[in-house]
């Protein structure tokens, strides 16, 4: 019996050198019978092979493990074969037509994960090539497969040398506003909600534009480049160079409106002709101001300022002065009121105003201006204008006179 023990070892040992001989090595039963393609055979009716149980494979990893690998999975209870420097799992014919995304759609009946399940990124192709990457923070790039060392973008998308200008194009149908709505959730000293346009050579301070709102716990600090407002404020800031504001519909204007949004609220506007109208809708002149007004540091509120032209007829006469030689002085100075309409566009609101007047030409010898003033007759609205005559002769105007007012309300 010890014998046939010895010669069966024999036999088993010469099998197992011819093996090794052949370069080729077959566990199990029938270790004779090879398959001349396999480097290593496993052949058994009651048992199977045992792959490595690994829970992670962050040390594995750090291993630098080649492709071609296999482990067996223990979170995903899966074998998962290394391919392209990651591990990708070994499904059956069975499990993936159950479990995998399929090109005609799921129905999958729960939430399922389409994506990674280790410290990786999760790229997209088309046509072989990287259009999106999510990932393994979170972050996703179309476009792009790096993110900002310093401010990593949430969401990037870099559209590369392109033909079209758009980059990102939102629409949709409602019958209410529509919206692209972006939030700070921060109620810090320095939280802000910012739009920001940049140029090909701006910086975090310079060669920008900025639209945005301060957060609720806002203070302002001058250590900031965008530093402006109070809490809740809104602002309209440039860090470039000129700013303009312009309307490029040659016929319209530039309307601004404070305590509202109706008509009504309108408080100036800079008309297609380049005009300034202050709380009204329209003018002709090139800064008109309905209400009061103050010039200087200094100045008082004054309301309307008035002007108009008028002339003194050719024949009109100013009352000579009278000599008497029983009063001391003995000379009493002429004069003539003159009055002049106040054209009805241009009513003024009271008669406590300052009259200034000026000719078109030479007054008589003798004549000048003794005092103007507004008076209202019975509604009838005008200035009366006194000439006086030094002369002891009448003064006659020999020719039509221009003579130009102007009324300043106060």
């Amino acid at each position: 019996m010890l014998q046939k023990r010895y010669v069966m070892t024999g036999a088993f040992l010469l099998c197992w050198y011819c093996t090794l001989i052949a370069q080729q090595l077959k566990l199990g039963s029938n270790p004779t019978t090879l398959t001349k393609s396999a480097l290593l055979e496993l052949s058994s009716v009651n048992q199977g092979l045992l792959f490595p149980r690994l829970s992670d494979t962050v040390s594995i990893n750090s291993s630098s493990p080649p492709d071609g690998m296999v482990i067996y999975f223990t979170p995903t209870k899966q074998l998962m074969l290394r391919i392209n420097s990651a591990w990708q799992p070994i499904v059956s014919g069975a499990v993936t037509a159950a479990n995998a995304w399929s090109i005609n759609g799921n129905s999958n009946g729960a939430t399922k994960i389409l994506g990674t399940l280790d410290n990786f990124d999760f790229p997209i192709y088309t046509n072989n090539t990287e259009r999106m990457r999510v990932a393994a923070t979170g972050n996703v790039a179309i476009g792009a497969t790096s993110f900002d060392a310093v401010n990593p973008e949430k969401l990037l998308v870099n559209a590369g040398s392109t033909n079209s200008v758009n980059a990102i194009y939102a629409k949709g149908s409602i019958n209410s506003y529509f919206q692209i709505n972006i939030m700070n959730q921060g109620n810090g000293a320095k939280a802000s909600t910012d739009i920001v346009a940049t140029a090909n050579n701006g910086t975090e301070t310079t060669n920008f534009m900025d639209m945005g709102i301060n957060g609720s716990g806002w203070q302002q600090s001058s250590q900031s480049p965008i530093s402006t407002g109070l809490a809740n404020d809104c602002y309209l800031l440039a860090a470039g160079q000129d700013f303009y504001l312009a309307n490029n519909n040659a016929s319209k204007n530039i309307i601004f409106l404070t305590g509202g949004t109706l008509a009504a609220n309108e408080a100036m506007r800079i008309t297609s002709t380049g005009s300034i109208a202050m709380g009204l809708t329209s003018t002709t002149a090139k800064l008109d101001v309905a209400g009061t007004y103050k010039m200087g540091a200094k100045g008082t509120i004054n309301k309307n300022e008035i002007s108009f032209a008028s002339s003194i007829s050719s024949g009109t006469t100013v009352t000579a002065g009278t000599i008497s030689l029983l009063a001391i002085g003995g000379y009493t100075v002429g004069s003539s009121d003159l009055t002049f309409a106040i054209p009805t566009t241009n009513i003024p609101t009271t008669t406590q105003a300052t009259v200034a007047v000026s000719f078109g030409a030479d007054l008589p010898a003798n004549v000048f201006v003794g005092s103007a003033r507004v008076q209202n007759l019975s509604g009838v609205w005008s200035v009366k204008l006194r000439l006086m005559n030094g002369s002891a002769t009448t003064a006659t105007f020999t020719t039509a006179t221009p003579v130009y007012f102007t009324i300043i309300e106060f």
